[in-house]
């Protein structure tokens, strides 16, 4: 049975791990003058994906969009562990509108849950909570047992870094940045875990000119690998940035789609120059 190299890291890093869930809190007094004001709280449907059950977590919350929130979301159907969800109005970043080239300002909601302690979640979401455009999954790495993990010398992937997981954007067709905007939650992320910006991931069919486009760089397959073999026979060199360089200008000149399709899982990294950026 086939299992994507994915699934094989979540796999090594699920625990049964416990931890004290954390308690929603809203701030929602303020002091005006010698009275107290009451802040006004709305009430919002958060709907957002979680890729760990593959289904949609939802709730209706009560919160001040003004202030910092915690707050608990959950599948009532299958009994999953909730998301928790952190909420910060200055936790901002942008997207744009593919059609116009306008960009518009969104959310970025915070998940963790108890299942995944090295897990987190970055959601990019409308300013009311509803809507939900994309998101990143992020680990930190824990073992050095994988493609992801082990050290590239040569290029300066060693020691701890962060692992992208998922990656997705619900609406490709009309609206771009969820990459770029993943990218830099990476970094900020590693910054967080006091990681210098180290950021890997699989690249997945049809995502591979789109991830050498953002400024990643692929990590040459093991030679003798099936992926290597791929290569080798299709284009007669195995440096997958040498031959994405050479389809991406072919294309450009002839006004043509690059075709990978029978490119596989194949890994990136984030060169510095391009980490330095998002810092």
């Amino acid at each position: 049975m086939y299992i994507s190299p994915i699934k094989q890291v979540l796999n090594s890093y699920s625990s049964g791990y416990n931890s004290n869930r954390a308690v929603p809190h809203f701030m929602g007094m303020g002091l005006s003058g010698d009275t107290f004001e009451k802040r006004e709280k709305q009430e919002c449907r958060v709907k957002l994906f979680n890729p760990f059950s593959n289904n949609y977590c939802s709730d209706k919350v009560n919160i001040d969009l003004n202030n910092q929130a915690v707050f608990e979301i959950e599948n009532k159907m299958d009994g999953e562990t909730p998301l928790v969800v952190d909420y910060d109005p200055a936790r901002r970043g942008s997207l744009y509108d593919k059609k116009s080239g306008r960009p518009f300002s969104v959310n970025i909601l915070k998940t963790t849950t108890e299942n995944f302690p090295n897990s987190v979640g970055y959601h990019f979401v409308s300013k009311d909570l509803s809507h939900e455009y994309g998101y990143v999954h992020l680990f930190k790495s824990v073992e050095n047992n994988s493609e992801l993990t082990r050290d590239y010398e040569d290029i300066g992937v060693v020691g701890d870094r962060i692992e992208v997981l998922y990656l997705r954007n619900f609406e490709d067709s009309k609206i771009g940045g969820v990459g770029k905007l993943a990218d830099k939650m990476a970094v900020r992320y590693c910054l967080e875990n006091g990681i210098e910006p180290n950021v890997v991931s699989y690249a997945d069919t049809g995502s591979h000119v789109a991830h050498y486009k953002r400024g990643k760089r692929f990590i040459e397959p093991e030679k003798g690998s099936e992926e290597w073999e791929f290569l080798k026979l299709n284009y007669g060199k195995t440096n997958p940035n040498e031959i994405l360089e050479e389809l991406i200008k072919k294309s450009e000149k002839e006004n043509d789609f690059v075709d990978l399709s029978g490119w596989g899982y194949l890994v990136t990294y984030m060169p510095k120059e391009l980490a330095d950026r998002y810092r």
